[in-house]
């Protein structure tokens, strides 16, 4: 942990690594971890995303979980809708 002064206030800061992965069915990010510097897991999100037939998102649906929360809760449903001009 270090210690940053803002404006003559002192406030701690703890690092984390924050990894990201991604699966093979979608071209977007699946899951996120945040470890403590010791890697402890804190928390993760995974995201489910449904998409439309050129490949972008439509739909969109997070999950997270952290170690106080004891399993993963529903964070939030997106739905996006996308307009395409094709020639």
């Amino acid at each position: 942990m270090r210690s940053l002064s803002t404006r003559g206030r002192v406030r701690s800061v703890k690092l984390l690594n924050i990894h990201a992965y991604a699966n093979d069915k979608s071209p977007y990010v699946s899951r996120t971890e945040f470890h403590e510097a010791s890697g402890e897991l804190k928390s993760s999100a995974d995201y489910e995303n449904e998409l439309d037939r050129f490949g972008n998102w439509t739909k969109r649906t997070v999950w997270v979980w952290s170690p106080e929360m004891g399993k993963c809760k529903l964070y939030e449903t997106d739905f996006r809708t996308l307009t395409y001009w094709l020639e």
